[in-house]
This record gives C-alpha cells, sequence and structure tokens, in this order.
C-alpha cells in the first residue's frame, strides 16, 4: 500500500456515515474527524471496541418526563444472528427465556401505564 492510498483522507458520503464517525465527528469536531485515514478511523473504532449496529424491523426510542424524572424507552426487535454458543452465554434458553422476556415486558409495561396514569390524574386535577 503506498503512501497516497494511506493518507487517503475518511470523507464519508451523507448517506452511509458510519454510527460512530458521527459520534466520533461530535465530539472532537467535523474538522478533525474528517482528517483521519480510513487505517486511523477503523484503529479507532477498533479501540473504542464499537460494533456495526444494525437495523431493526422494530425499532422504538422515546423519552418521557414523570414528575420531573425523565426515563427511556427502547424496544428493538428482529432477527437473532448470534451463534448458539453466543446465546448460551446468557445461561436461559428455550421457553423459560420466552417467559421471561414476556414477564419482564408486563411489569415494564404495567410500570409505564402506573405512570401515564398518574401523570393523567395529576395534571387534570390541577
Amino acid at each position: 500500500m503506498s503512501a497516497e492510498t494511506e493518507a487517503e483522507i475518511l470523507m464519508p458520503q451523507a448517506d452511509d456515515v458510519d454510527p460512530f464517525f458521527k459520534i466520533l465527528a461530535n465530539r472532537v469536531g467535523p474538522s478533525i474527524a474528517g482528517s483521519f485515514t480510513a487505517s486511523q478511523f477503523m484503529a479507532l473504532k477498533r479501540a473504542f471496541g464499537t460494533r456495526p449496529i444494525g437495523r431493526h424491523p422494530i425499532d422504538i426510542r422515546d423519552s418521557y418526563t414523570i414528575f420531573g424524572f425523565s426515563f427511556y424507552m427502547v424496544l428493538l426487535m428482529g432477527r437473532e444472528t448470534r451463534s448458539a454458543d453466543r446465546r448460551a452465554l446468557e445461561g436461559v434458553t428455550g421457553m423459560t427465556r420466552v417467559l421471561r422476556g414476556a414477564f419482564k415486558a408486563l411489569l415494564c409495561g404495567g410500570v409505564f401505564a402506573a405512570g401515564a396514569i398518574i401523570l393523567i390524574v395529576c395534571s387534570a386535577t390541577n
């Protein structure tokens, strides 16, 4: 690889900007982030341990403020792409995992619904 190829400045197109690059540009400024070569950028990405973020068929992200406290909710759903070995590291599998996930979802939904009801009742009485 020649020095010219190595020194090629990393200038991604707006449509295909890596999420890590967006964060990097925000933190160090676009002029500095744009001065990295492709190999420098990849080295930074490896050093910070980032992995590609895939798109999910269901991607719901929202934040809420209740009584001055801010909360956020993220719901991501999609096809499982991890290997069986990787999934086994989490321990529980099969129907137990499904039931545990359903219980967590119901619990979180119940807490959110209770907060929303409290917020509606309090705002209606004021």
